[in-house]
């Protein structure tokens, strides 16, 4: 499956990524790697996490 971001979404993964980046190098890496693990996680077993409801 493929996952698309919304614009926002995307540049708030952005932003974070090159702000822990800024501080110790590598660690922007090691963010987005770890964001990429929980969303493969997730469209493994889509059941298996909760669903938020949106008003």
């Amino acid at each position: 499956m493929r996952l698309i971001y919304h614009p926002d979404a995307e540049l708030e993964l952005i932003d974070a990524a090159r702000f822990y980046e800024d501080r110790v190098q590598g660690l922007g890496r090691q963010f987005l790697d770890a964001s990429d693990d929980g969303v493969s996680l997730i469209q493994a077993a889509p059941s298996s996490s909760a669903s938020l409801k949106t008003m």
